[in-house]
């Protein structure tokens, strides 16, 4: 089935939430252990794809035009001032925090490197290896 790592991943969202909703009084340092162990292996995945490459220059050229372009059209900004309108049109009572968790999952499950590679593996390939990984480490967004 060629969504089923898209069907995991909607589902390790939906848990990672549920879970999050549960777990809200989780020792800080403790979060902080876990998130930097969580950094930890998904830059040693993002080497250890980039080296897998055989033409290591055009993910060098990928990510310059990709900052390139996102600075000229100001997409961060244009994120934020979009999260910003949401949080206007919804009323959120403390301000701040409904703009910055649209930004935040914007960011992790919609325009993310594993998103954007583990779905183009997933869609082409039939590898749904990258869209696991990215379920299980999104899984645990509670600790954010």
């Amino acid at each position: 089935m060629a969504l089923w790592g898209t069907i995991v991943n909607v589902l390790f969202i939906i848990i990672g939430s549920l879970i999050g909703r549960l777990l809200a009084n989780i020792p800080e340092s403790m979060k902080n252990t876990i998130m930097k162990g969580i950094g930890l292996t998904v830059s040693v995945l993002g080497i250890q794809m980039g080296i897998k490459s055989s033409n290591f220059l055009y993910v060098i050229i990928s990510i310059v035009l990709g900052a390139i372009i996102g600075e000229w059209l100001c997409l961060e900004e244009k994120l934020n001032q979009f999260g910003i309108w949401i949080e206007k049109k919804v009323g959120g009572k403390s301000k701040g925090n409904i703009a910055q968790g649209f930004v935040t999952a914007t960011l992790i499950f919609v325009i993310g490197a594993m998103a954007v590679v583990g779905a183009l593996d997933s869609g082409i390939r039939g590898d749904h290896q990258v869209l696991y990984t990215k379920s299980f480490l999104r899984c645990t967004d509670f600790l954010d």
